[in-house]
C-alpha cells in the first residue's frame, strides 16, 4: 500500500510522493537487512485494482533489487540507488493510456512504440521533481535497454547503460514473465533470463 501510494502521488505530481517513496525504500531495505524475518514477495494472484497491483509489483521489484544488491555486495549508497530505481521504474506507465500498460496485450506498431516510451516518461517525472539522484533517473530511463542494443527507448548498446539499469531490467523481465496471464512459473522465468 505504501508503494502504491508513493507511485500514485508521484504520478500525480504531488511533492509528498518523494517522501512516500523514501519511506517505502527504507522499509524494503530494513526487511532485506533483517536476519529474523525473511524477505518474501507479495502474492498478486487474486484480482486486485490496477493501482494496488502496480504497488505490489513495485514493492516486489524493490525487494528483489535489495536482495540482489546485497548479494552483489553493493555499498549502502548503491544499494539505496538500486532499490529506489526498482521501486519507481514503472512510473512512466502512468503517462500512457491504460489499455497500453500491459505489454503482453499490445497490438500494432503504434501501440508498441507508445508503450516503449514509458521508461523515458518515468525518468522525466523523476527529473522534474529535482529530488531524485541523477543515477536513479538514469536507471529508470535505461532499465529496458539491453547490451546488444535490442532494448528501448533509445536502443543503447553495451556499457552505454548504467550497470544497475541492467539489474532492474532483469527484475522487470522476471516479473513480466512470471505475473502476466498464462505466466510461466518463476523457475521457468529465471531459466529464460539465464538463457
Amino acid at each position: 500500500e505504501g508503494a502504491a501510494a508513493a507511485l500514485g502521488m508521484l504520478g500525480a505530481g504531488e511533492t509528498q510522493g518523494v517522501d512516500a517513496a523514501r519511506s517505502a525504500v527504507r522499509d524494503v531495505l530494513a526487511l532485506a537487512a533483517g536476519r529474523q524475518r525473511p524477505l518474501t514477495l507479495a502474492p498478486v494472484a487474486s484480482p486486485v485494482g490496477n493501482e494496488r497491483r502496480q504497488g505490489c509489483l513495485s514493492r516486489d521489484a524493490a525487494a528483489l533489487a535489495a536482495a540482489v544488491g546485497r548479494r552483489l555486495r553493493l555499498n549502502a549508497a548503491d544499494l539505496q540507488t538500486l532499490t529506489t530505481a526498482a521501486l519507481v521504474h514503472t512510473l512512466g506507465l502512468s503517462r500512457i493510456p491504460p489499455q497500453l500498460r500491459d505489454e503482453a496485450r499490445l497490438e500494432g506498431r503504434d501501440a508498441i512504440r507508445e508503450f516503449r516510451e514509458y521508461p523515458r516518461l518515468g525518468a522525466e517525472i523523476l527529473r522534474d521533481y529535482g529530488e531524485f539522484p541523477p543515477e536513479v533517473v538514469r536507471i529508470v530511463r535505461q532499465h529496458r535497454e539491453r547490451l546488444d542494443g535490442s532494448g528501448f527507448p533509445a536502443r543503447d548498446r553495451g556499457d552505454a547503460s548504467h550497470p544497475l539499469a541492467l539489474v532492474v531490467g532483469a527484475i522487470r523481465e522476471f516479473q513480466v514473465r512470471s505475473t502476466r496471464e498464462g505466466a510461466t512459473l518463476p523457475a521457468a522465468a529465471l531459466a529464460h533470463l539465464y538463457r
